[in-house]
């Protein structure tokens, strides 16, 4: 399962495979809404988040790869359908007021500045620069963000154009081994860490690009599933500043 949070910052919701829960009152909740989700294992919740509204109102996207995407304003009782035909992201992020994600194997869609409910069709850049598809994508500070293919990274850059359409460019920043799965890039103070299907851990910061942990990626590669690689995810434990990987290990079912 997945985490995000919402407001009140107490407020945990937790996105599985088929219901979405918040844990509110002491228990978790089914918030899922109609109709029931059907992601796979490797489908995984994803969530950003969205103010709007006077008073601003907080509401939470959910998407998943394979289900149209929802939402929910921590008020209501269950999430409900996103309006405008959104497409289906497999990864979806929030950069510079715009809400934006990926539809693999080469497509990023974004809405309008400070909308959900609108998608406009010309809002899409085709990554097929290079051959590998697009994994995740990600915000990276206040104003930028990353794209990460599953053989290279790419720069989401703010252009300040005033046509929506041309509101992103991306720009190739390095050919490297990118993450296993969404989910397997987390945020660490201000850089992103991620764990490449191989079992490698990399990190990016925005400038440059490393490998860490390479002293114990001989042990996990002899223990790594790789035919199911793509269910790896990471969590950030921001107390204790350690960054975590889970992946399937070889022989479990």
């Amino acid at each position: 399962f997945e985490l995000s949070v919402s407001i009140p910052t107490t407020l945990v919701l937790v996105g599985t495979t088929t219901p979405l829960y918040g844990y509110y009152g002491g228990v978790f909740n089914d918030i899922t809404g109609a109709p029931a989700l059907t992601a796979l294992n490797a489908q995984f919740a994803r969530f950003t988040t969205m103010a709007l509204g006077s008073p601003q109102t907080l509401y939470v996207i959910h998407t998943n790869g394979v289900d149209a995407p929802r939402q929910w304003d921590a008020m209501s009782g269950t999430f409900s359908a996103l309006v405008g035909t959104p497409p289906t992201w497999t990864d979806v992020t929030n950069i510079d007021a715009h809400v934006i994600g990926i539809v693999p194997p080469y497509n990023i869609q974004w809405a309008p500045t400070q909308s959900i409910t609108s998608f406009p069709a010309a809002n899409v850049r085709v990554l097929s620069d290079t051959p590998d598809p697009l994994v995740a994508i990600r915000s990276l500070g206040v104003r930028n963000g990353v794209v990460y293919k599953a053989r290279s990274i790419w720069d989401v850059i703010i252009t300040g154009a005033d046509t929506e359409s041309s509101y992103f460019k991306f720009e190739q920043r390095d050919q490297v081994d990118g993450p296993a799965s969404p989910a397997a890039v987390i945020d660490v103070d201000g850089a992103h860490v991620y764990m490449t299907s191989q079992g490698r851990v990399g990190l990016y910061n925005g400038s440059s690009h490393c490998w860490v942990g390479d002293g114990v990626w001989p042990l996990v590669q002899a223990d790594l599933d790789t035919t199911n690689s793509a269910r790896i995810f990471g969590a950030y434990d921001p107390k204790f500043r350690v960054a975590v990987f889970c992946y399937p290990k070889t022989g479990d079912a």
